[in-house]
């Protein structure tokens, strides 16, 4: 863990543009400031009303028994207990808090730093202030005290500090991503109070951006395309459009021919006008189905495993398939994260292209409401004619086995990917189905502990 800490408001340099930061918070007065009552604080804020009430019953005694020393001490004890309520309670307002993560898209086994940035903006110092924050389960804090929560999905990670006034503090923790998600910090919590511990304010920590953590991916140095040409360009009957790329040479002009065409060296050289003339391409295109089931029966549950494995699977043949030039895309029946709607990324030459199919794929969870076929079935435009076919299944059903047949029937290159645990109990005569689960295979990264983990 790093402390810096800058102190006056002339310090306050532009926040480093290299860094995605998030949630913003300032709470003026009249904010959500309110009064903890989490089980573990149970105890001070009793402690802290009984003082109150133990003020009151001296304070009636002195005044019964005529005793002025009585009275004295008890209104000074009374005035600095007031004090300490009022200290508690302003003690959040003007408090700026900010999430930052120098890489927002990481893939497994990968590390960024986060930074938590607090700065007190009045004249009235913090003497105590606990941050806790929730951390998910796909991100490991290494360097930093972490504690389980009730839910099995997130840690809580814990952080302590006193800050003064008009001052600047910032902890840096090193985070590994340890598996893939589509994730969000927080949210969290801060809390601060009196110097005396009596009395105490909350505001919760609304969760950050989205992180995204990619899949793992595999080499796939053998791996072969159900294509003729894999690589590049192929000829094509459909004569789409003329590459320009791809010159083919030159004839003479006819009427009608585009000016720009005309190439005016050998123009100028024969005293004809001649234009240039290109090969006549088609691009390839490639298409990943995956199928987010993992039982052939929806009351036997998910397999995470199996799961993890198809989206392995499907990030290394995307990744095998830029590489090859193709132009991909993705149709799947799992929900996204992100949303409740199909996942359906069209084929496009954007060089987003890939990010957008990676984070997809992060995105996936167990849970589909559609069979493979039925999701496919809607999105038609999705799968451009005569595009390669590379379906992933870690159950391949008789229905799937069936829409290859129909891909493969109208042109296109299909393949079946099998990545489950199981025997394979269907084939096909026409349609090629490789069983890879091992190739696709990849253990979980495990923790290492060095967070302090309890």
């Amino acid at each position: 863990m790093n402390r810096e800490i800058r102190t006056g408001l002339s310090a306050d340099a532009a926040i480093n543009s290299a860094r995605i930061d998030f949630d913003f918070d300032r709470r003026g007065w009249g904010s959500q400031i309110e009064m903890s009552v989490t089980r573990r604080d149970l105890l001070a804020e009793i402690m802290g009303e009984l003082w109150i009430i133990l003020l009151v019953i001296v304070l009636i005694v002195g005044i019964v028994t005529g005793e002025p020393w009585i009275i004295a001490v008890t209104v000074m004890t009374g005035v600095i207990a007031v004090g300490a309520r009022i200290w508690a309670r302003l003690a959040l307002e003007d408090v700026y808090f900010t999430r930052g993560v120098e890489q927002r898209y990481l893939f497994p086994g990968e590390s960024t730093v986060l930074t938590l940035t607090l700065e007190n903006k009045k004249p009235l110092p913090i003497p105590w202030l606990r941050i806790t924050d929730e951390i998910p389960v796909e991100l490991e804090a290494l360097d930093a005290k972490t504690v389980r929560t009730e839910r099995a999905d997130t840690y809580r990670l814990e952080d302590s500090l006193s800050v003064g006034w008009y001052e600047r503090v910032k902890h840096r923790f090193v985070v590994r991503a340890t598996k893939r998600g589509y994730i969000r910090l927080g949210p969290g919590q801060m809390e601060a109070g009196d110097l005396f511990g009596l009395f105490r304010s909350r505001l919760v920590l609304r969760a950050s951006d989205p992180i995204v953590i990619y899949p793992n991916i595999v080499p796939l140095d053998d791996f072969d395309f159900p294509s003729g040409r894999p690589m590049g360009d192929a000829p094509s009957r459909r004569r789409l459009y003329e590459d320009i790329n791809r010159p083919a040479g030159l004839r003479e002009y006819v009427a009608g021919d585009p000016i720009r065409r005309i190439d005016w060296k050998t123009t100028a050289r024969t005293r004809i006008p001649h234009v240039r003339i290109y090969d006549h391409t088609v691009d390839q295109y490639m298409v990943v189905l995956l199928d987010a089931a993992t039982s052939s029966k929806p009351w036997e549950g998910f397999n995470s495993i199996r799961l993890e494995r198809a989206i392995t699977a499907a990030a290394s043949i995307v990744t095998k398939g830029d590489e090859f030039g193709f132009r991909i895309g993705l149709v799947s029946n799992g929900v996204p994260l992100a949303g409740s709607g199909q996942m359906v990324v069209k084929p496009g030459a954007n060089p987003k292209q890939m990010p957008v199919l990676l984070e997809a794929l992060a995105m996936v969870r167990p849970f589909v409401v559609k069979t493979l076929p039925e999701v496919i079935a809607t999105a038609p435009e999705a799968i451009p004619f005569g595009s390669t076919i590379v379906a992933i299944s870690s159950v391949m059903s008789e229905s799937l086995v069936l829409e290859l047949e129909r891909l493969k029937r109208d042109g296109h290159p299909t393949i079946g990917i099998y990545v489950g645990d199981r025997e394979l109990e269907v084939s096909s005569p026409t349609v090629q189905i490789r069983s890879e689960a091992e190739r696709f295979e990849v253990d979980e990264l495990p923790r290492t502990g060095e967070g302090n983990d309890f």
